[in-house]
C-alpha cells in the first residue's frame, strides 16, 4: 500500500511546504496494491500536488491514479487539497476499483471549509477498472466538497465489470442515506472535456462521456455539472 513514483505517502506537516509537491516527472512501470499514484501514492490533508507528469504504466487493485492514488482532505481545520496543472500520459489500470487518469479517489470528513480540487488537468492514457469509480480524470469522490474543473480527458476509458464510469468522472458527490434526501455543497463539475471513447463490458454499469454517476445535492455550492462537452460513449 501507498505506493507512488515518487513518494510513496505526503502526510501533513503544520506550516510546512512538504505539503507540497511541484515540477516532477515519473518514467518506467508502477506496480502496487492500493493507493498507488504515478508520482504520489496517498496524499493527505492539506497541501498541493502541482505541475507534475507521470510518463509510468501505473497498476494497482484499489485507489490507483495517474498522478494522485489517493487525495484524503479530511482530518485538520480548512483543509484544502490540490492537484493542479498536472499531465498522465500513460496506461492506469485498476484490478478492482477506484481508477483514475489523474487521481483514484478523492475523500475528505464532509466538515464545511475542508474541500479538495483537480484543476486544468489532463490525460492522455488509457483508464481501465472493473468496479465502483472510473474516469479520464477522477475515478471517485465520496464525500462533499469535491471539484473537478478545467480538465480534459484524450484517453480511452473502459470498465470491464460494473461500475460508474465518466469521460471525467466515475462517481461523484456524498450519499446522503435515502431517496428522500439531499446532500448541501456536495460537488463541482465545470469547465470540462472529454475526448475519448467510454465503454464497459457489462451493462448494468451507469455511464456518461462527462460523469458517469453523481449523488443528490442542493444549497449554493451546489451539485454542478455546467459548461461541460463529451463524446464517444459505446
Amino acid at each position: 500500500n501507498y505506493a507512488g513514483g515518487l513518494v510513496g505517502q505526503i502526510t501533513y506537516v503544520n506550516n510546512s511546504s512538504v505539503n507540497c509537491l511541484e515540477d516532477c516527472t515519473f518514467m518506467g512501470i508502477l506496480d502496487g496494491n492500493d493507493n498507488i499514484g504515478g508520482i504520489v501514492g496517498n496524499k493527505e490533508k492539506d497541501g498541493q500536488v502541482r505541475d507534475c507528469i507521470n510518463y509510468a504504466e501505473v497498476k494497482g487493485n484499489n485507489q490507483v491514479g495517474g498522478i494522485v492514488g489517493n487525495l484524503d482532505y479530511s482530518g485538520i481545520s480548512n483543509s484544502h487539497s490540490i492537484v493542479y496543472y498536472c499531465v498522465n500520459t500513460s496506461k492506469v489500470t485498476a484490478a478492482n476499483s477506484n481508477v483514475g487518469g489523474v487521481v483514484g479517489k478523492m475523500k475528505g470528513d464532509n466538515k464545511t471549509g475542508h474541500w479538495a480540487g483537480i484543476t486544468r488537468c489532463a490525460n492522455y492514457g488509457y483508464v481501465e477498472g472493473s468496479t465502483t469509480g472510473i474516469g479520464g480524470i477522477l475515478g471517485q469522490s465520496t464525500t462533499r466538497y469535491a471539484e473537478v474543473n478545467n480538465c480534459a480527458n484524450h484517453g480511452h476509458i473502459k470498465a470491464v465489470g460494473s461500475a460508474r464510469i465518466g469521460g471525467i468522472a466515475g462517481s461523484m458527490g456524498n450519499d446522503p442515506g435515502g431517496i428522500s434526501k439531499n446532500e448541501s455543497y456536495n460537488l463541482k463539475l465545470g469547465k470540462c472535456a472529454n475526448f475519448g471513447t467510454v465503454e464497459s463490458t457489462d451493462s448494468g454499469s451507469r455511464i456518461g462521456g462527462i460523469l458517469g454517476y453523481q449523488e443528490e445535492g442542493e444549497s449554493d455550492w451546489e451539485d454542478a455539472v455546467r459548461s461541460v462537452g463529451g463524446s464517444g460513449i459505446r
